[in-house]
């Protein structure tokens, strides 16, 4: 951290499961008291795969030339995985931006002339095929993101 706080400002890493609402709430509150002033910057930078029963580094990936194979394989798909990686990677980082706009808000009147910005990190598994290694859902979650933004 040492290396990036050569500016004015300062970077506050800090973590906290975004998939809960209350705990985005208490994150904003904490971070309401050490910034009183707002802040410029948020990054949503938030991420889980809970594909464990169709990615490929664990299982062996289907037979791309056989329905069937694709088929059994994207079956073995979890559903609680999917809200799993759907509360996280989309709602979570949704939450996170609507929940911080006031201190967001309150930082553009510290720097005149400048805007206060969110980062929203994601993933090229939301765009292309062959990233996903069969973690279906969290490329669909990453894609959802996307749209938000």
């Amino acid at each position: 951290m040492e290396l990036y706080n050569t500016g004015p400002g300062k970077i506050i890493p800090i973590t906290s499961d975004i998939s809960k609402k209350d705990e985005v709430r208490k994150l904003v509150d904490k971070i309401s008291i050490q910034e009183p002033n707002g802040i410029q910057l948020l990054v949503n930078n938030a991420g889980i795969a809970r594909d464990y029963a169709t990615e490929f580094a664990g299982n062996p990936p289907p037979d791309f030339q056989d329905p069937l194979s694709i088929s059994e394989h994207f079956w073995k798909s979890d559903p609680v995985s999917w809200q799993e990686n759907f509360t996280t990677n989309c709602m979570g980082g949704y939450f996170l931006s609507i929940a911080f706009l006031p201190l967001l808000a309150k930082g553009c009147d510290v720097l005149p002339g400048y805007s206060s910005s969110i980062i929203n990190v994601t993933s090229n598994s939301a765009f292309l095929k062959n990233t996903t290694r069969g973690h279906i859902s969290y490329g669909a979650s990453k894609a959802g993101r996307w749209l938000e933004i």
